[in-house]
């Protein structure tokens, strides 16, 4: 008896300095940072969970064209960018950053998930951006921005990826992405002095923090993953597929294309845990 009279004379004596305290009755919550709206951005934008967000060209090209409307209606100018599979980079100037890229996120998605058949969200949020300040960040940007598919080892030189804003300036031949998209080419020809000089810097760029990604880690690449999923999908909705239809799928693309579980999970849309299950 005496035991339940002390830790009730405790519960007491610790509700009595709750409710002295002077936040008490306030939900305590976490201080977000303020997004800048206006200015020029890096802005980077994952796949939820890294799942894959562009399958094949038609995904790409559709995503340029909303972006393109998007800042034409928001009087932004896109300055660089490339598409991933799993993720994309831009380079913006605008005066309402979140509204722009809210909009192209939204009707990409919507499109994304009625061409495919699938459910849930696609992007991971918040999207990512850092306020750009001076010239050398900004050349700096363009650089990291269009060297993405060479560090991924997608390709060996920037011409050789056709989803980058390297296609444009310098008085460049027109090509399949040409009308998609208009971009600022101002900023590149400032900064190099010409399409040689542009290329070269690409080639030698390597970000300070991102040494691990220069060297080749085995894997296969993504876009050939994605290539042989597509054909074994044959245009189905992956929803639309029994258990034993997508675990066929699963397993064909870790023995016969050598993909990581990581990787199939992004392209496939399940959990690391089913797509290791399915290849027990």
């Amino acid at each position: 008896m005496e035991r339940d009279e002390t830790i009730a004379g405790y519960l007491r004596n610790w509700k009595a300095i709750q409710h002295n305290r002077p936040n008490q009755g306030k939900s305590v919550t976490k201080k977000h940072r303020k997004r800048p709206q206006s200015g020029l951005f890096h802005v980077y934008i994952r796949g939820t969970n890294h799942k894959i967000i562009f399958y094949d060209n038609q995904d790409r090209s559709v995503f340029l064209i909303i972006l393109n409307e998007e800042a034409v209606k928001n009087k932004s100018q896109i300055s660089a960018f490339i598409l991933m599979d799993n993720h994309l980079h831009l380079q913006v100037k605008t005066e309402n950053l979140s509204s722009l890229i809210k909009c192209v996120l939204s009707r990409y998605a919507i499109w994304f998930n009625i061409r495919k058949g699938w459910k849930g969200p696609l992007f991971e949020k918040p999207f990512g951006s850092s306020p750009i300040h001076s010239s050398m960040l900004m050349k700096n940007n363009i650089l990291y921005i269009l060297s993405n598919a060479i560090r991924e080892r997608i390709s060996i030189y920037p011409e050789d990826y056709l989803w980058s804003s390297y296609h444009f300036g310098f008085n460049a031949i027109p090509c399949e992405i040409s009308e998609l998209i208009n971009i600022d080419t101002l900023p590149v020809e400032g900064f190099f002095k010409s399409r040689f000089d542009f290329r070269n810097e690409i080639l030698t760029y390597h970000p300070e923090n991102d040494s691990a990604k220069t060297s080749y880690s085995g894997r296969t690449p993504h876009a050939d993953i994605i290539k042989y999923f597509n054909l074994l999908l044959s245009g189905r909705n992956i929803y639309a597929l029994t258990g034993p239809e997508k675990r066929s799928i699963i397993r064909r693309l870790r023995f016969e294309k050598h993909a990581n579980y990581w990787q199939i999970a992004s392209i496939v849309r399940v959990s690391y845990a089913e797509a290791r299950e399915a290849c027990r």
